[in-house]
């Protein structure tokens, strides 16, 4: 009895000395895993932060290129550990794969369209039919530029992007969820820890930044393919694209103007649910103002929406050279004109960023570099 246990006690503590060294090695790895796991989170909250940064806040805080090299770090870690993927990473923005076509999306609110006017008559019978309807002048407005795109609703259901549907009829538009997640302004997570509604319908407008308009009709025109008439029509034949990589490519951007269905309200007026919308990452136009009343005269309708030297511009450039260019500079100019004002972007162009665009040698003299702020990541 004695030999044999003799015999087995070494036995046993070489098996057991081998399922140490395997639990350590064991610990040492899922401490490892752990640790990209933190790192992947990290980058995750990092990117999304200088998302918002650049977005809604309109202050970017690094480079492109330190931007690039987090996303990249990022990307490398879920290829090498595809466990930690989920499918709000910035990472995932882009789906692999083309769909067959749009499914319909019943909106819950309907997506009215709006009205519009260009006299101040107009304005002044709307305040007064604004009046008569809530039987008060207790109230104010919000102005705002108009932003020439494909008007959008994006549905987060918890803080997360669920679906993206279009206007269509107003009561039922197309599902393009997956185009839709490819646009860096729109977050694909509130960034919120408090205060999100369970469910939150954002209205809002999809677009085409001047810089990635010029582009993708400077490539459309090289491959022999019709360009784009303008900006909103290229941002809506976009979005009802069955690829998402070709929408990934074509930079579109968003801006954020209104709520649809809510499962609790956000703030108690407009203005301020704006400024709520910003705070949960959404961009919303930083050209929004109150106004207490309507107030206005018609010659200053224009001033509200195109600043004065462009218009000075305008009229200069079509003194000087009329009857010695053709009528497509003059495109041009209005086109710059408009998105200069806001209406595409807010931001200004540089003379790098007109060297893409016919009759440069005339459009550079045009006093428009009055901006500290320059055009960085579309």
């Amino acid at each position: 009895m004695l030999s044999q246990i003799r015999w087995f006690f070494p036995g046993s503590i070489l098996h057991l000395t081998g399922l140490a060294k395997r639990a350590e090695q064991a610990y040492k790895l899922a401490a490892m895993a752990e640790d990209v796991k933190k790192r992947i989170e990290q980058l995750r909250s990092e990117i999304r932060k200088h998302d918002y940064l650049y977005y809604v806040q309109n202050q970017p805080k690094i480079s492109d290129h330190q931007y690039d090299k987090l996303f990249a770090e990022l990307k490398k870690l879920e290829q090498a550990n595809p466990q930690f993927i989920t499918p709000d990473s910035p990472t995932q923005r882009v789906s692999e794969r083309p769909i067959e076509g749009f499914t319909s999306v019943r909106h819950s609110v309907p997506m009215l369209s709006m009205d519009n006017t260009y006299n101040a008559e107009e304005l002044r019978a709307f305040d007064e039919r604004v009046r008569k309807l809530l039987g008060s002048a207790d109230y104010d407005y919000v102005v705002e530029w108009k932003i020439d795109g494909l008007a959008i609703s994006l549905r987060y259901e918890n803080g997360e992007l669920v679906t993206a549907a279009t206007r269509g009829d107003g009561v039922v538009g197309d599902d393009v969820t997956a185009n839709v997640r490819t646009i860096k302004a729109v977050p694909l997570v509130l960034l919120s820890d408090s205060g999100i509604p369970d469910v939150l319908e954002v209205r809002g407008e999809v677009y085409m930044p001047i810089p990635s308009f010029v582009e993708l009709n400077r490539l459309r025109v090289e491959a022999g393919e019709p360009a784009f008439a303008n900006p909103r029509n290229a941002a809506a034949g976009s979005l009802k694209l069955l690829d998402a990589k070709i929408t990934a490519a074509r930079n579109l951007s968003f801006f954020a103007y209104a709520i649809g269905e809510l499962s609790e309200p956000l703030a108690d007026m407009h203005w301020l649910t704006l400024q709520k919308l910003k705070q949960l990452g959404l961009p919303v136009n930083h050209e929004i103002k109150r106004a207490e009343t309507i107030r206005i005269e018609a010659s200053n309708i224009n001033a509200l929406f195109v600043p004065g030297h462009l218009r000075a511009a305008t009229r200069t450039f079509r003194g000087y050279f009329k009857g010695d260019v053709d009528d497509r500079f003059f495109f041009y100019l209005d086109y710059l004109r408009y998105y200069l004002a806001g209406l595409f972007n807010n931001h200004c162009v540089t003379n790098t960023d007109i060297e893409s665009i016919q009759f440069v040698e005339v459009v550079q003299t045009c006093p428009l570099n009055c901006c500290p702020r320059k055009l960085n990541r579309s």
